[in-house]
């Protein structure tokens, strides 16, 4: 009898969420609690990377009756499309509780907080079952709200309530249109798999692709559904920024591929066009806004907006290409926004500040993790040599095949994010030469914390730098679904 792996993976925050109810102390009795049960899924994600066989579709695959009146499984499994972001959601909340401080007081409640997002987050990219796939999504909604506005910036409530609002709308439509898959389907049962046999009227996947798109494009987010994206980055804790951007922003594009596109096939081609076009002008728009922000977080929130309109713009032009190129990125992205979220941590700890205009010589002070903050910046406009590089082509080769506007706008966005980051560089890192002003217990606070953080750093940069040369790592474990998929989608 084999483990139940994907279990195992899944519960483990939950088990560190006990513990911290068990075991209730100080500060540090919670972070090892947290540590344990974030170290569960990454050891047996990356057991699940070698084991994994790119051609054997449905894989690890755990599935229970649940709610048999309805058709409700307990049904999970890892394919070419969510094997990646399972090993991120893994990866990111091992590295968050390890090396990032707790913000602010009742560690215990903050780190269930934490642990209850990696739960959803986990269910979502695990369940192939509707019904479990919703829940878990909802799931993901209540300990961001809470993170926000108890450990947020100032204008953490009205960043909380707007993420609240936005988020509870795009559930319901999402909620809406995954009961009328079930009820015209007519094949009692919620399971994914057994819902791509459906026979479904074009004009009913028309409307139903509709209504998802809006749900799911909130989450994304993308343009002009994405205003709640800038204020709740910015205002979060730096830990849960890390997770924001690099966790959830998948869950929108994750739930277009797995949800939209493969159940509504027909509707998903016919409003192709229009989501290359909120793609393109979400690409467009979030690079300018990014090039005229002062604060290194608000610069880096719109810029990860950009990054997501590029990822849905490789789903969009429905060719092998951009898919693929797509779903590598999305684990790209993950990684490098996530990375500099942490290093941006950093730089706020150490100098007390992120405003642009104010920072100084961040070399002289934390060099290593200067260092590593421009490895990562080029690493997020594509720089040769980096995992985004190969991403970015894979993307802009499929946009260009599909149509050639496309593919000239998203290097236009690409070429503006170069532009700013290449001129921020030099400002951020050797202007000035006054004194921080730190007292000696604040600088050795800084020291410990640095420490923790650039551990964490090298080794998403040596990942970063690991896929820019080697790509087929991650790249190999899609090549079926994407196989299947372009087929599935070209059926008439």
């Amino acid at each position: 009898m084999s483990l139940p792996l994907l279990s195992l993976i899944l519960w483990a925050p939950v088990l560190g969420i006990v513990l911290i109810f068990l075991l209730p102390g100080k500060e540090w009795t919670a972070k090892k609690a947290a540590l344990l049960s974030t170290g569960i899924p990454l050891a047996i994600s990356v057991y699940l990377l070698f084991h994994f066989q790119p051609d054997g579709g449905y894989q690890f695959v755990e599935n229970l009756v649940w709610i048999k009146e309805l058709g409700v499984s307990y049904f999970l499994g890892v394919d070419g499309l969510n094997l990646g972001l399972v090993i991120l959601v893994s990866l990111l909340s091992f590295l968050v509780v390890l090396s990032m401080p707790h913000e602010g007081e009742h560690a215990g409640a903050f780190y269930c907080c934490l642990l209850i997002m990696e739960y959803g987050l986990l269910g979502v990219f695990l369940s192939l079952d509707l019904i479990l796939f919703y829940i878990f999504w909802e799931i993901v909604l209540i300990p961001g709200y809470f993170l926000i506005s108890i450990w947020g910036g100032p204008n953490r409530q009205k960043a909380s309530i707007k993420f609240l609002l936005y988020t509870l709308l795009g559930s319901l439509i999402i909620l809406i249109a995954i009961l009328a898959i079930y009820t015209r389907a007519n094949l009692h049962t919620f399971s994914i798999p057994a819902l791509l046999t459906a026979k479904l009227s074009v004009r009913f996947q028309q409307l139903i692709f509709f209504f998802l798109l809006i749900g799911m494009a909130i989450k994304v987010p993308l343009f002009p559904f994405h205003s709640w994206q800038p204020d709740a980055y910015v205002e979060a804790p730096n830990s849960v920024t890390v997770l924001l951007s690099g966790l959830m922003a998948k869950m929108g594009v994750y739930g277009f591929i797995r949800v939209g596109y493969s159940l509504v096939p027909q509707g998903s081609t016919d409003f192709s066009w229009l989501i290359c076009i909120l793609a393109t002008v979400t690409i467009v728009y979030a690079n300018l806004c990014a090039a005229m922000q002062q604060d290194l977080k608000r610069m880096f929130a719109y810029s990860s907006l950009g990054h997501m309109g590029l990822i849905m713009l490789g789903v969009g032009v429905l060719n092998p290409m951009g898919l693929k190129g797509s779903i590598f990125h999305m684990f790209n992205h993950g990684i490098i926004t996530g990375s500099i979220f942490m290093a941006i941590s950093m730089i706020e700890d150490t100098l007390g500040t992120i405003q642009i205009k104010k920072l100084r010589l961040i070399v002289h002070y934390i060099p290593t993790g200067a260092m590593l903050f421009w490895l990562l910046l080029l690493a997020s406009f594509g720089f040769p040599g980096m995992s985004s590089f190969i991403a970015e082509i894979y993307i802009l080769a499929g946009a260009f095949q599909a149509k050639v506007i496309f593919g000239v706008i998203a290097m236009i966005g690409t070429i503006i994010m170069a532009g700013y980051i290449f001129s921020v560089l030099p400002k951020i890192s050797f202007r000035g030469n006054q004194s921080i002003g730190l007292d000696q217990e604040g600088t050795q606070q800084v020291a410990g914390y640095n420490k923790k953080l650039i551990f964490s750093l090298v080794s998403l940069s040596i990942i970063i730098i690991l896929l820019g040369f080697y790509p087929k790592l991650l790249l190999s474990t899609s090549h079926s679904f994407v196989a299947q998929f372009i087929a599935r989608m070209q059926m008439p």
